[in-house]
């Protein structure tokens, strides 16, 4: 009896609970529907919380949107996914979930219609929608049909349904199913935007024994063109003009209408050296109807082109380098200006430093007004020379020339005073040391070898000798003025491109003009840092030595070695080299005139 009334209590309970968890739940009807919420089971567990998580799951109602975009067979989209997937859990739909409103889709939406009491016509509506989505009464589909569609469904009769314009042209065809009495609604997406619907926007379709009537439908639309812009601004058209009245540029401004606007002039749409002689703005006032007052707008300029200066006239007269026997070694213009005279100089990047020059430098040339130069040509005589060392060679060759070190190692081992006079290599350096190391050696070595033992000879000799020789060669050599080795000095300023530098510069015994390369780049401001390797005006330059001088000068890769020389820890360089460096060379005077090719 005690367990008879727990039972009791315990199923009142339960009930209790259900109906406070989903008091909105109607049961379906019995004919169609079946139950959600099968029956208790016979024997109740004793663990009451194991019974309300199973039941509370199922009466909750699934979340859905509360606006709905119709679907129709052939729509695609995530849209239509949704929707399969809700046919899916009510037992309608078995196919897989694609995306694709097809066939068997549609034919899950008629059920689900049928069995929920909706105008059964394939189409996902809003009315099925919201069934399907909202409804706390939503009809799963009986086990029955599961498998396929019900046996007991009307089939549908498919009802064709026109979109026409005002005058009867077919505009578009679709077809509907319809089952029993469905409403057919216009879709003004079956039309484009410009059409608008002039006829009822539904028909009902009733269908009896596979008959519809009507057995189709026709939605009537009238076409209406795009209403024109009424347009907002007036175009003003603008001149840019000189004083004389020729047209110079001319544009359009958009001012708005009903306003009064400023027009501002833009001084890049003319010539350079056109002055402005009128206002630089324009007010202009649209009226709403566009007209402008005033009609355009002019920009009047006056041509302010300063007067040219007539150019220097010049007159080019040939330059030619020739052998003594007339034989072409090369050939330069210089230009003079009309009733001018100015001396030539022969340049002496133009012919080899084998040749040396022997006509007369500079040649002086006059050009009348007409002109014509006098005389017509000049010429530059050149004789060929073997080409000689630069003076560099006698402080570098002097110390390693002296044989001192022969003497003492020599003197002790001839020790018969016969054979010292003989041995004394002292007689080898006047060839080629300073004059006054002959003179001394010789008067004392025949004195004072035979009288003193061998052993004084070799203290004397490396004593006097070393002292002498190697002090004074050195030392005198990077002393000497360019004067005194050949080269005479040719003045103290160098024009670089018509900028006077304070540069000394030389000529050689050839006639060929030398310059300090450190100095002219100091003073044009080069960049000639770097050890061993430079660019100046550009060029990569490349200088070694060796104890001859210079071994290797290189301008982009060319050897001009033979055109350069060491002299008092400077390098000189020579025309041809400055040719190499994209520079002309002229002397003129006592300037050496340079000029950028």
């Amino acid at each position: 009896m005690d367990l008879v009334k727990t039972l009791l209590v315990y199923m009142m309970l339960v009930v209790g609970a259900a109906t406070e968890a989903s008091p909105a739940i109607t049961p379906p009807p019995a004919d169609t529907l079946a139950p959600v919420v099968s029956a208790l089971p016979s024997a109740l567990p004793t663990a009451v919380p194991t019974l309300m998580p199973t039941l509370a799951p199922t009466l909750v109602p699934t979340a859905t949107p509360t606006a709905y975009t119709t679907l129709y067979v052939g729509d695609r989209g995530e849209e239509v996914r949704k929707l399969q997937r809700r046919l899916t859990e009510l037992h309608y739909l078995t196919d897989k979930i694609d995306g694709i409103y097809g066939q068997n889709t549609k034919r899950a939406v008629e059920r689900f219609q049928y069995y929920n009491n909706l105008t059964v016509d394939g189409i996902a509506g809003k009315a099925t929608q919201r069934m399907l989505y909202e409804s706390r009464n939503v009809v799963t589909a009986p086990p029955d049909i599961t498998p396929g569609p019900s046996p007991t469904v009307t089939p549908g009769v498919t009802v064709p349904v026109y979109y026409v314009d005002q005058n009867g042209l077919l505009l578009n065809r679709v077809e509907v199913v319809c089952y029993t009495t469905t409403t057919i609604y216009a879709n003004s997406a079956n039309v484009s935007a410009n059409y608008a619907l002039i006829s009822p926007g539904s028909v009902t379709v009733q269908v009896r024994n596979g008959t519809a009537s009507p057995s189709s439908v026709t939605f009537r639309y009238q076409y209406t063109a795009a209403p024109t812009a009424v347009p907002t601004t007036a175009t003003v058209p603008v001149y840019y003009m000189t004083d004389t009245g020729a047209m110079l540029y001319q544009t359009t401004a958009e001012l708005p209408r009903g306003v009064t606007s400023y027009v501002a002039v833009n001084p890049s749409m003319v010539p350079e050296y056109y002055q402005l002689t009128t206002a630089s703005t324009v007010a202009v006032s649209v009226s709403l109807q566009g007209t402008a007052n005033p009609g355009s707008v002019v920009f009047t300029f006056r041509n302010a082109t300063p007067t040219p200066v007539p150019e220097a006239r010049l007159a080019q007269v040939p330059v030619r380098y020739v052998n003594e026997n007339g034989f072409l070694l090369g050939e330069t213009i210089v230009t003079i200006e009309y009733g001018k005279s100015m001396p030539v100089y022969a340049s002496a990047g133009v012919v080899d430093q084998s040749y040396r020059l022997i006509s007369q430098n500079p040649v002086q040339v006059t050009v009348n007004g007409y002109g014509t130069p006098t005389p017509a040509v000049v010429i530059f005589t050149y004789t060929y020379q073997a080409p000689t060392q630069a003076p560099t060679n006698a402080p570098t060759q002097a110390p390693t020339q002296a044989p001192v070190t022969e003497a003492p190692t020599q003197a002790p081992t001839q020790a018969p005073v016969t054979e010292a006079p003989t041995l004394t290599p002292v007689t080898e350096m006047p060839t080629e040391a300073p004059t006054e190391a002959p003179t001394e050696v010789p008067t004392e070595a025949p004195t004072e070898a035979p009288t003193e033992a061998p052993t004084e000879a070799p203290t004397e000799a490396p004593t006097e000798v070393p002292t002498e020789v190697p002090t004074e060669a050195p030392t005198e050599a990077p002393t000497q003025e360019p004067e005194t080795s050949g080269y005479t000095k040719a003045g103290s300023t160098v024009s670089l491109n018509g900028e006077a530098l304070s540069v000394a510069w030389y000529w050689d015994d050839g006639g060929t003009a030398m310059v300090s390369l450190k100095r002219l780049s100091k003073a044009a401001q080069w960049d000639a840092s770097g050890n061993g390797s430079f660019t100046i005006n550009g060029h990569e330059i490349s200088v070694s030595y060796n104890s001859s001088g210079i071994s290797q000068l290189t301008v982009n890769g060319q050897n001009f070695a033979w055109n350069a020389l060491v002299w008092d820890g400077d390098l000189y360089v020579k025309a041809q080299f400055l040719g190499a460096l994209g520079l002309s060379v002229q002397p003129q005077g006592s300037t050496l005139v340079l000029n950028q090719w």
